[in-house]
């Protein structure tokens, strides 16, 4: 995933899973998959849980978007791209959650964006314009008048809001699947 993304794996495990009880199943069983896939899958429920109640693993909030505040939408859901992008990827041994979406990373570690100078063409309809409250914008098909304007290179500092990652209530999941995962090879060995 080139966007954004954690990896779990046997060798490596965040937080206080205990790397013992993941050891004892990989000892049992050659390939993992199966297990992994439901970590994933329980991880790419929990980050969408995350992404809408607009908190971090860690249980913070995100800072509001100055979209999301104008217009009472969502923090880093506009139309849906980056929420329904979230997916994993299991292997024997570990399993990659994240996203491809090009801007995930800068949502998830926050970052400077910047803008070359250019020109913006702005479309408006003469009647909205008259109104008391006009509409300050509106699509190319509906404009009476258009205008080109020069905007200035700058720089956007977006914000970490990391909506990827392993939080307690994930680390119990996470223990749960394993447990099963040994149980059922436990049960399976008796067999």
């Amino acid at each position: 995933m080139a966007g954004a993304d954690i990896t779990l794996g046997l060798e490596v495990v965040d937080g206080d899973l205990p790397l013992a009880v993941l050891q004892a199943v990989a000892a049992r069983a050659v390939d993992m998959t199966d297990v992994m896939t439901a970590i994933g899958e329980a991880l790419v429920r929990s980050t969408h849980v995350r992404m809408e109640r607009e908190q971090a693993p860690d249980g913070t909030a995100w800072q509001k978007s100055r979209r999301a505040a104008e217009t009472g939408g969502r923090t880093l859901y506009k139309i849906g791209h980056l929420y329904q992008s979230i997916t994993s990827q299991a292997g024997p041994d570990s399993v990659a959650v994240g996203s491809d979406v090009v801007y995930a990373a800068i949502h998830q570690f926050g970052g400077d964006v910047q803008h070359a100078a250019r020109v913006q063409t702005i479309y408006r309809r003469l009647a909205d314009m008259q109104a008391e409250r006009p509409a300050p914008f509106v699509k190319r098909g509906r404009a009476t008048f258009v205008s080109n304007h020069q905007v200035a290179a700058h720089t956007v500092t977006m914000p970490a809001r990391p909506y990827l990652g392993v939080s307690a209530d994930d680390q119990a999941e996470i223990l749960a699947v394993v447990e099963d995962a040994f149980l059922l090879a436990m049960q399976d060995a008796g067999r």
